[in-house]
């Protein structure tokens, strides 16, 4: 049965007409992808991986205009979000149909609203308090702590973190609308939950080791890479890849520190754009990134964005990050590291396949590296071509 009072979120295409609207777009996505492809001409792949981005783009778009698909994220998300200050709307799968959802309505404020009346001067944080009887800083920090939790275990995590679809409700409650997009959470938990130590470093006032920083960012963009480089790195017994890699790191980043250590002792929390500017310039470590961890730091970074706008990083981010290292401990399993799966020879035609792409940008950074590898790995007879 269905409370017909409960009843407003009843969502239609803000394009008109779906049959109509859908061919546009298709024409429009057929036109992008042309220039996607005519890019690549002139932009490596490994830059910028134009066709990539566009399919992304084209899947997120014709997501977002498939009610049917969103209907089923939205009955998949209720079951998979348990956070009690995270509301999700009921949906009523009898009454959808491909042109109309219907949902509970959420009643309260969009986080979109509060951001430009906070802009304007508005002292949000006393006004939410007044009108809904919430605490604004425990409301972003529930989907913070959620977003992130989330990624972690899977199987999937809201993957539409505009600020237009949070609900500031009552009783300290935020509620998420619009489940046309829903990511994965990540394959490997244990590197994402590595980038996240390093920043709660950051905030806990600590020095961060921002050549292991990088390495670990590297780490979880091209995981298969850096397990190639594990498994090679330990079959030499004179030398240590790995290691040389972070010192190489952190011969790249010296120049930079004083301007690192002045974001971090400002708790501006962009250390990790400059590291990676300061050594990847033009992609200079041909690292191919994984598109779906991709998205990931995309959506969170969005959303951290929004409580930026608040000024309430500072406050919310550790508290965050606390949370989240206090789940991990009880949950020890989740971030254990995973057994290698490649070969050595697999491992070994990977490394040679990198070092010729980054030799090519930089031989003077990478030859030296690259004569250390060949003649440990002949020394100890792991390599005969």
């Amino acid at each position: 049965d269905v409370d017909k009072n409960s009843i407003a979120g009843i969502q239609t295409t803000r394009l008109g007409n779906r049959h109509k609207a859908e061919p546009v777009l298709e024409t429009d996505l057929r036109n992008l992808g042309v220039l996607a492809r005519a890019g690549q001409v002139v932009i490596r792949a490994d830059l910028v991986n134009t066709v990539q981005v566009y399919r992304d783009y084209k899947d997120t778009v014709m997501q977002e205009v498939d009610y049917i698909t969103e209907v089923e994220n939205a009955l998949r998300m209720s079951e998979l979000i348990t956070d009690e200050n995270i509301v999700v709307p009921t949906t009523y799968k009898q009454l959808c149909t491909s042109e109309l959802i219907v949902q509970d309505y959420l009643e309260g404020m969009t986080v979109s609203e509060a951001l430009n009346r906070n802009e304007a001067g508005e002292n949000m944080i006393q006004t939410i308090q007044n009108q809904l009887g919430s605490d604004l800083s425990e409301q972003l920090g529930s989907l913070g702590y959620y977003f992130m939790r989330a990624s972690l275990v899977g199987p999937y995590v809201y993957g539409d973190p505009h600020p237009g679809n949070f609900v500031l409700m009552r009783d300290s409650k935020v509620g998420i609308i619009d489940y046309g997009v829903i990511l994965p959470g990540t394959a490997r938990p244990d590197h994402l939950y590595k980038l996240w130590s390093n920043e709660r470093v950051v905030w806990d006032g600590e020095q961060i080791d921002y050549a292991q920083h990088v390495v670990d960012m590297f780490r979880f963009y091209n995981a298969r890479l850096f397990e190639a480089l594990d498994r090679v790195s330990k079959e030499m017994k004179e030398f240590n890849l790995m290691d040389e890699f972070k010192d190489m790191m952190a011969r790249l980043i010296e120049p930079h520190r004083e301007k690192l250590d002045t974001h971090q002792k400002h708790g501006k929390g962009s250390q990790a754009q400059i590291v990676v500017n300061s050594v990847n310039g033009d992609n200079r470590f041909a690292i191919e990134i994984d598109e779906k961890n991709a998205r990931l730091a995309r959506a969170r970074a969005q959303l951290w964005n929004s409580i930026g706008g608040f000024n309430l990083t500072e406050s919310i981010s550790p508290v965050v990050h606390k949370k989240i290292q206090n789940f991990i401990e009880s949950h020890p399993s989740m971030i254990s590291p995973k057994e290698p799966s490649i070969g050595l020879e697999e491992a070994t035609g990977m490394v040679y396949d990198w070092f010729n792409k980054v030799y090519e940008r930089d031989p003077l950074l990478f030859g030296p590296l690259f004569a250390k590898m060949r003649e440990s790995l002949h020394k100890d007879a792991k390599l005969t071509t």
